[in-house]
């Protein structure tokens, strides 16, 4: 009575319009293809049996009905994969001494802190249109200066070798210390320099570098490093108007970057004057405290 009233009750759920009727552990239908209950088939004996989907390439035995515990059907064909996890079956852990693939991108490591080193001149002079022929390179101050009689730029150089050719430049900034003159109005403007030059070791007397020549027996493409000795859109500005005093001047760092990256295109700064105005700046050549420096933060 038992079987029977399970049977009737599996038939109500599932919709079934047949006579079925459970028999050594199968339920038997009548007619054969009808309708079995939900998740049976009605096989060529005339049994409502598990359906079971075999395993392709490896796949999921999704239609597979497990017990609670993960076994499979009592009543499942022989042969049929026990889908219950396996202990030598699990993922062994990656080894985290494996090299990485060789196409996996090297970060930057973020806790390496940045260096920053300063450095001091390793190169200023001034050139004096007055005078073209004449070399400053051993002053220990020299004058900006522009009016209609006197165009006086002035070129400070610095080495980068300190610095790897491979670091990443994150800022630069240029220090430079006025003497007993200062600007009343106007500005300074500092542009890149594009052609290498001499220092000197003269205090106004003929030689190199000098208003007409860079070097010895080499004209600048245009007198007083003007374009295209320089680059035309200046680097930067300031208003050095107090004596006396150190300007902290922020140059772009693409700018140093390229001279860290190719040391051959570094060929320093060079600084003119508003039209009527002159600044005089300590050179290296001054006390330690008065000398040109320029800052460099970089990540190696």
């Amino acid at each position: 009575m038992f079987r029977e009233a399970l049977t009737a009750a599996l038939l109500v759920i599932s919709g079934c319009a047949l006579d079925v009727s459970y028999s050594d552990s199968h339920y038997a239908c009548d007619p054969r293809a009808a309708v079995c209950p939900s998740g049976y088939s009605c096989s060529s004996e005339g049994f409502c049996e598990t359906r079971i989907t075999p395993l392709v390439d490896g796949g999921d035995p999704a239609d597979v009905a497990l017990l609670d515990d993960g076994a499979l059907p009592p009543d499942a064909p022989p042969g049929t994969p026990d889908a219950r996890p396996r202990p030598d079956a699990a993922t062994p852990p990656p080894d985290a001494n494996a090299p990485p693939p060789p196409d996996a991108a090297v970060l930057p490591d973020a806790n390496v802190p940045p260096q920053v080193v300063t450095l001091v001149a390793s190169r200023d002079t001034q050139l004096y249109s007055p005078n073209p022929t004449f070399n400053f390179g051993d002053f220990a101050e020299i004058m900006c200066a522009s009016d209609a009689a006197v165009d006086s730029p002035l070129l400070f150089g610095f080495s980068l070798t300190s610095i790897p050719s491979g670091a990443t430049v994150e800022s630069a900034i240029l220090h430079v210390t006025t003497s007993t003159n200062a600007l009343t109005s106007g500005q300074v403007s500092v542009y890149q320099l594009l052609e290498d030059w001499t220092e000197g070791t003269l205090d106004g007397m003929p030689g190199v570098a000098s208003y007409n020549q860079r070097k010895t027996s080499t004209n600048w493409s245009t007198a007083g490093a003007k374009p295209p000795s320089r680059a035309s859109s200046a680097a930067a500005t300031f208003v050095p108007n107090v004596t006396n005093t150190t300007f902290d001047v922020t140059l772009p760092k693409a700018l140093v970057q390229g001279w860290v990256s190719n040391a051959g295109s570094n060929f320093g700064l060079v600084m003119t004057c508003s039209f009527n105005q002159d600044v005089a700046f300590y050179t290296r050549a001054s006390l330690s405290s008065r000398q040109p420096r320029l800052t460099v933060t970089y990540r190696p």
